[in-house]
């Protein structure tokens, strides 16, 4: 309710913005001055009933500069009008339904709003390792990443070198083809949280408003073998993609050697892991869930909050998980080009890959393992939370873009 009251202030608040005038404040003690200015001249003033100030206007004949001269000599202190800007809110029609940028607890809020006032744009890629992504979508088609070597390339060749035929979009790892659609809808629910293109009119807007999202199709159905997720990890990293982020709404009970070696590799190679924590209700340092519970410097375990902050009953919890963010009733994108909502730690994941890409796009030269550090470590600790056996908090967008790391741990109490 509160994302939709704010979202519809915009157009008025910009409207009134527009017809501001050449405007200045009067305090009431100098209010008698004006009449000694006797070439200042007022198009309109009005008196405030409770505060000792006057507005008033000059008029358009006047230069601001002839006008705050002629108040200085008349020992008048002018306080000029200016433009006053909402917090960055998309234009994005559905955002209202997209409780979870706003959800209306301040133990719930991400500070996702805020932190769109610092930045929107990631310039990283972040891979999306899961049921593929609807490339067609209208709120995604624009952020999909694209290998624009093969696009201009030659069909049915290598162009780009990388052991991989005609990859436009990404590659599906299940059927070794670069069929990259999603047929069963999770990847693309998980595309549109971390970046449906905002501010572009339609639908949604992802926690990143303009990103890179290579789709790398590992299912087909809700199972997958352990051989294809390592062929995902070794497609992400066969070649320059830029790639900075991986997105793993997926996991297992198993222990896997090659699965630990390949985001060894890829924590060499500067990307950082973001993985959900599972949705078993457990505490995942007794009963670990891979890839989440893996112990590399490169990944961050994100567990599932309600709207108002209190641990999703369903989230898998411990000192392992480092952060955990919204994951219940998302609205996001889905396939045949339509919207609806999920629950999971799934989706919350996607909102922390988001926050690390636009971090790594602040901080460009940021180790993975350091930007799992800001994530962690100005994420609140909010009431909530307090009873969790947590590693981490609730994620601050705005906080993770405006401070710095300290060496302890900077949690706070959020009312």
């Amino acid at each position: 309710m509160l994302a939709a009251f704010r979202y519809s202030w915009i157009i008025l608040f910009i409207v009134c913005a527009n017809l501001a005038h050449a405007g200045y404040f009067v305090s009431t003690a100098d209010e008698s001055k004006l009449k000694n200015a006797k070439t200042l001249q007022i198009k309109s003033s009005h008196r405030y009933k409770h505060i000792g100030w006057t507005y008033i206007e000059i008029a358009p004949q006047q230069t601001n500069a002839k006008a705050r001269a002629l108040a200085r000599g008349a020992g008048i202190d002018l306080v000029p009008d200016s433009v006053v800007t909402l917090t960055q809110i998309p234009s994005d029609p559905l955002v209202p339904n997209q409780t979870h940028l706003d959800p209306g607890f301040s133990s719930g809020d991400i500070h996702a709003f805020q932190a769109w006032d610092i930045l929107t744009t990631a310039t990283v890629a972040v891979a999306i390792i899961d049921s593929g992504i609807e490339t067609t979508h209208e709120d995604l088609t624009a952020n999909i990443w694209r290998n624009e070597t093969e696009i201009n390339g030659i069909a049915d060749f290598d162009d780009d070198n990388n052991g991989y035929i005609d990859d436009f979009y990404g590659w599906n790892t299940f059927d070794n083809n670069n069929d990259v659609m999603d047929t069963l809808g999770h990847g693309t629910r998980v595309a549109g949280i971390l970046g449906a293109r905002g501010q572009n009119g339609i639908g949604i807007a992802g926690i990143c408003w303009d990103v890179k999202m290579m789709p790398v199709r590992a299912f087909q159905n809700t199972t997958t073998t352990l051989s294809v997720i390592v062929d995902a990890f070794d497609y992400i990293l066969s070649s320059n993609n830029n790639v900075r982020v991986i997105n793993c709404s997926f996991g297992d009970d198993t222990f896997s050697q090659p699965m630990y070696d390949a985001i060894a590799e890829a924590g060499r190679k500067g990307i950082l892991v973001v993985a959900a924590a599972g949705n078993s209700a457990r505490n995942i340092d007794l009963l670990p869930f891979y890839p989440a519970s893996y112990n590399l410097p490169n990944v961050i375990a994100v567990g599932a909050v309600t709207m108002d902050g209190n641990l999703w009953s369903g989230s898998n919890y411990g000192n392992t998980v480092g952060v955990v963010a919204p994951g219940t009733s998302m609205f996001s994108t889905t396939i045949a080009n339509t919207y609806n909502s999920g629950n999971g730690t799934s989706y919350a994941t996607p909102i922390v890959a988001g926050a690390a890409a636009l971090i790594m796009t602040q901080w460009p030269y940021m180790p993975a393992e350091q930007v799992k550090t800001q994530i962690n470590q100005t994420s609140r600790i909010t009431n909530p939370l307090l009873s969790e056996q947590l590693g981490g908090g609730l994620l601050d967008m705005y906080a993770m873009l405006t401070r710095t790391i300290s060496a302890a741990h900077d949690w706070q109490l959020y009312e």
